[in-house]
């Protein structure tokens, strides 16, 4: 019993972690897919800034170029009224182009620096998914071992319970034995004991013996009794005496055959 309640328990034990195993392992999923969709949005605003870094740098290039040709038309007017008023436009327009071309850099820069912080951020993702794999990949190998013990214990609360009703089948039939020999010896003893009553009866028999009177006749039902006839010793009476009461004692004897005075019989218990 006590084997049984410590399986349970350690069974018990053993579900727990599988679940929390399996709470764990979902939710490194979730992570890892939450961590995919951040590298995506990530890599995909990265491109936009490559795209728009790009664009800048073009526009950059066009007002440096056109910087470039103000210096080159500057250079060729000469020193009239007209043509001064058309130099200081040219000049405020080259003053707004170096402004625009500052502010393109500064933009280009901040880019740059999101760019990088981008990279190292889908950098820092990609470690994650990676630990994360291999964290799946550990809790993936206990939850297998996990369900290998959950098996064990299966099998060994199964076995015990077999042996249990192996040992409880066993003790009953020890007892069911020990009361059938029981019974048999006290049958034996009781047979012995009729037995020797018997052999008893048998030796008494032939021992005691009484004398019956004929008033006894009609008392005598179910015994079994022996009479003995006294005509062979009245007939040895009649040939050794050749006197003349030699015929009295054979009329006397003749008419005394149908009724004994006394006879012996063996006696028995009608109880036995």
């Amino acid at each position: 019993m006590f084997k049984t309640n410590f399986l349970d328990k350690e069974d018990a034990r053993f579900k727990e972690e599988v679940k929390h195993s399996e709470r764990l392992l979902n939710e490194g999923e979730e992570l890892m897919q939450s961590c995919k969709q951040k590298i995506e949005l990530k890599n995909q605003k990265l491109r936009e800034l490559e795209r728009t870094v790009q664009e800048k740098e073009d526009v950059l290039t066009a007002k440096i170029t056109q910087i470039n040709n103000i210096n080159l038309q500057l250079q060729k007017e000469s020193q009239g009224s007209t043509k001064k008023t058309h130099s200081y436009i040219l000049t405020a327009q080259l003053k707004n182009l170096k402004e625009d071309i500052r502010r393109l850099r500064n933009e280009k820069l901040d880019y740059e620096a999101n760019q990088q912080m981008l990279a190292s951020e889908i950098d820092k993702l990609r470690r994650n998914i990676q630990n994360m794999n291999k964290r799946h990949q550990k809790d993936q190998t206990k939850v297998k071992a996990l369900e290998d013990s959950i098996s064990a214990t299966h099998q060994v609360t199964s076995d015990l319970t077999k042996k249990s009703f192996v040992e409880e089948s066993e003790v009953k039939l020890k007892s069911f034995l020990k009361r059938e020999k029981d019974e048999k010896d006290k049958l034996l003893r009781k047979v012995n004991s009729k037995k020797q009553a018997m052999q008893q009866f048998k030796s008494r028999r032939f021992t005691n013996t009484k004398t019956m009177r004929s008033t006894d006749w009609n008392q005598t039902e179910d015994r079994d009794s022996t009479y003995y006839s006294q005509t062979s010793n009245c007939k040895e009476e009649r040939l050794s005496t050749k006197s003349d009461e030699e015929s009295k004692v054979q009329l006397n004897t003749d008419s005394e055959i149908g009724k004994p005075n006394e006879l012996s019989y063996i006696s028995f218990d009608p109880d036995c």
